[in-house]
């Protein structure tokens, strides 16, 4: 199975996606759908990006 998270939720983590300054994945996000890829939103797909505090 081949995953690619994508780093696109800048509110909670860093957001290096198509259109950030540095880190662009054009070439990964666009040969996943041909690869057969499961792209993972960042934003869209996971509730928590970090632990709570304390844990």
């Amino acid at each position: 199975m081949g995953v690619l998270i994508r780093h696109d939720d800048a509110e909670r983590e860093f957001a290096y996606d198509r259109a950030s300054h540095f880190g662009k994945l054009d070439k990964a996000l666009d040969a996943a759908p041909a690869k057969g890829w499961v792209v993972v939103s960042m934003k869209r797909d996971w509730q928590q990006i970090y632990p709570p505090a304390g844990r």
